[in-house]
This record gives structure tokens, C-alpha cells and sequence, in this order.
């Protein structure tokens, strides 16, 4: 019974009957009644965990609340910060920390996608893919591709086109100008987005400190499901229905009245200090450059959208001492 049910569920779809039958051994049916939170704010559970009849009211990383009914197809937890049941719920429960599974099966490499895996288990709880409904950020593990790389290997070079994204697996990476290291990386980091959003070349180099695996993500795959996925866009300025008028960030030297001018070179060393409690709408600029913003803005963990560019000239809210002076020694630095 447990196999036919795990057949029709992503990503046990491709299973043959035999890895259903093991992965069956480590699932279990379970019965709620109305009313009954299985997911709090906090709170982490073992596992993925499937609607199979009813409906719960899941609230999303970002604040966003959701209805699931029915039969999902796709794990709702992990992919959201609470869960409550609506009516009477049946759900099924797969400990998959113990089980390989096939995610992405890669001939040449031998792979199998472990969501026990620590690189998994890091990047899926970044502020970003976070905010991804399950079926998103489960299409990103599955796009992900391989690539073997020994220490001293240069996995992107500054000043190079930008055509993917990378997320490292194994081993210890370094991000550097020149000798001068920016970061360094660690299973579960991800790197290559400023020059894939942005449409512009690189502006660091990624050199691998160790032997490890780089998990690779094309271009139009990293847009469609992550940058699609977690970038909005709003044409007014408020941050939610009779909420208080949003930051307004400029990318312009010479900003629109009402709005704080932001270097894009140095929001990702100042978006920590700026507040989470504030709504932050990205204006002027090229678009690619919007979009940017916005996500290392989200990426900080901060709520963020791409203002679109309309009629009149909108009003900032009011940023406190602190947000100011960060955002206009950012200025000053271009």
C-alpha cells in the first residue's frame, strides 16, 4: 500500500519497485484531527511530509499563507515555517535521512541526492530557498548538475560572462579579487548570482582550496526557479494593504526625491545592518540591476521587491540613524 502511494509522490516517482519497497520501511501514515498545528514557528521536523486527504493552512518563510488540499504530489514540509490542520488531515510522513533516493540520477558521476546531506540540509535553509514553495526548490535539486574539481581549480574567473550558478557539495572554496580573499565557502554555499542576474561579467574569481564537487545550475534554470520564485515586483509603495509607505532604495547617483541612494557593489557587506522590520522597494535603474538588488536584499534575510516604474514619484518611509548612515557610506564608496 505504502509503495503505490510513494510512487505517485515527487521525487519518488522514478523509484524502481524494490527502492520503493525499502523507502516504504521508513514511511508511516498519520491521522490528525482539526485544528491541530503540526508545524510550528521554531520548529524543525524529521523528514517530508505529504497531504494525502484534507486540507491544512501552511505559512510560508516569508509571511505568505497557503491552503493545500487534497492529494499533493509534493512534500509541503520542508518548505514552510508552520502547518495547521483545517479539517481532519490525512498525511504521510517519509524518513528519508536514511534512504538514498534517486533526485537526479547522474550516469557519469554515480550520484545520489541525500536530503540528509549537510550541503542540502545548509542550502535549503538559506533566507532564500527558503521562500521557495516545495515544488520550486525540489526543481532545483533536481537541475542541479555535477562537476568533479581539484584543489587550485578556478571555478569562475572575474571578468567572465556570467552562464551559471553554482552551489558547492564537497570541499573548501575560496572568493577572491586578485590575492585579496572576499569569503570563503563551504559545503551547502552557493556563488556565481551577481553576473547570471545582472547580465554583467563576473566580478570575483571562485577557486577551489580543496578537491570537491560543484553542483551546477544553467543560467535560464537558476532564473526560472529560483530568481522567478523568490523576486516580486509591486507598483505601489506600501509594504501590504494600509501598511506604512516602504523604503525606497535608488540605484541612480542622483536619486528620485524621496528615495535613498544604494552603490549595488556594496549592498551585500550593508544589507545586515539595514532592519528586518522594514519593507525595502528597489527603484531606478537597469532592470537586471533591480532584480539583483532585490535578491541580495532577501538573501539578508530582509523583505524586499522591485518597485516598477510608473507614474508620479512615490515617498520613502522614514529609516532610522543607523539604516541611513550604512546606506550613505555605501554611497560614498562608488
Amino acid at each position: 500500500m505504502l509503495e503505490a502511494i510513494l510512487a505517485t509522490l515527487n521525487p519518488f516517482t522514478g523509484l524502481e519497485p524494490t527502492e520503493l519497497r525499502t523507502l516504504a520501511r521508513h514511511a508511516r501514515l498519520l491521522e490528525l484531527p482539526a485544528g491541530r498545528w503540526l508545524v510550528q514557528p521554531g520548529r524543525c521536523l524529521k523528514g517530508r511530509y505529504y497531504l494525502l486527504h484534507g486540507r491544512l493552512e501552511v505559512r510560508l518563510t516569508d509571511g505568505a499563507r497557503r491552503v493545500c488540499a487534497g492529494h499533493g504530489v509534493d512534500a509541503f514540509y520542508p518548505g514552510c515555517r508552520s502547518a495547521r490542520t483545517l479539517v481532519p488531515v490525512r498525511l504521510l510522513q517519509v524518513d528519508t535521512d536514511p534512504v538514498a533516493f534517486l533526485l537526479r540520477h547522474q550516469p557519469e558521476l554515480g550520484l545520489r541526492l541525500l536530503p540528509g546531506e549537510p550541503w542540502i540540509q545548509r542550502l535549503l535553509g538559506s533566507g532564500l530557498v527558503r521562500r521557495l514553495p516545495p515544488e520550486r526548490w525540489q526543481r532545483l535539486l533536481r537541475g542541479l548538475e555535477p562537476r568533479r574539481a581539484a584543489a587550485g581549480y578556478r571555478a569562475i574567473n572575474q571578468g567572465e560572462p556570467g552562464d551559471c550558478f553554482y552551489v558547492l557539495r564537497e570541499g573548501r572554496a575560496r572568493v577572491h579579487r586578485g590575492q585579496r580573499t572576499l569569503a570563503q565557502l563551504e559545503p551547502g554555499d552557493f556563488f556565481g548570482e551577481d553576473a547570471v542576474i545582472a547580465r554583467t561579467p563576473r566580478n570575483a574569481s571562485v577557486t577551489m582550496q580543496t578537491s570537491g564537487l560543484l553542483m551546477r545550475l544553467p543560467r535560464s534554470a537558476f532564473l526560472n526557479v529560483l530568481v522567478q520564485g523568490v523576486v516580486t515586483r509591486q507598483t505601489t509603495t506600501t509594504a501590504a494593504a494600509g501598511g506604512p509607505a516602504a523604503v525606497l532604495l535608488s540605484l541612480r547617483r542622483q536619486p528620485r526625491s524621496g528615495a535613498l541612494p544604494i552603490a549595488l557593489d556594496r549592498l551585500r557587506s550593508i544589507a545586515p545592518r539595514l532592519s528586518r522590520e522594514r519593507y525595502y522597494l528597489v527603484c531606478d535603474g537597469p532592470p537586471n540591476a533591480r532584480v539583483l538588488a532585490v535578491f541580495l536584499l532577501l538573501q539578508a534575510g530582509l523583505r524586499a521587491a522591485v518597485l516598477e516604474e510608473g507614474p508620479g514619484v512615490p515617498a520613502a518611509g522614514a529609516v532610522n540613524q543607523s539604516e541611513r548612515s550604512a546606506l550613505r557610506k555605501a554611497s560614498a564608496r562608488r
